[in-house]
């Protein structure tokens, strides 16, 4: 029962690891967000809807990486709010 709790632990450790190193670098969020911006902003105006934003995001985000968001699930909210909407207020407040 001890090696299947050790075995276990060490494999959730493995997989956040796994899970961090498939998630990209802040540069790749900022330029998708920046790409988002330049396209979406006219069309959703200089302050959009947070949640209009992010499908804009999200729509562009499965043209480049499909299946990224399904495949982390709910764990994607958390992804988002966490790294990205602040990338994308920031660009958002710099134009």
């Amino acid at each position: 029962m001890i090696f299947y709790k050790e075995t276990c632990e060490r494999f959730n450790e493995i997989s956040e690891k796994v899970d961090q190193l498939m998630i990209p670098e802040n540069s790749y969020w900022k330029n998708l967000a920046s790409k988002t911006c330049k396209t979406q902003l006219s069309i959703l105006g200089i302050y959009p809807e947070a949640s209009a934003f992010q499908k804009a995001f999200e729509t562009i985000l499965e043209q480049e990486k499909p299946g990224y968001i399904e495949k982390h699930g709910p764990q994607w909210i958390h992804i988002y709010s966490g790294r990205i909407e602040p990338l994308c207020r920031d660009i958002i407040k710099s134009r």
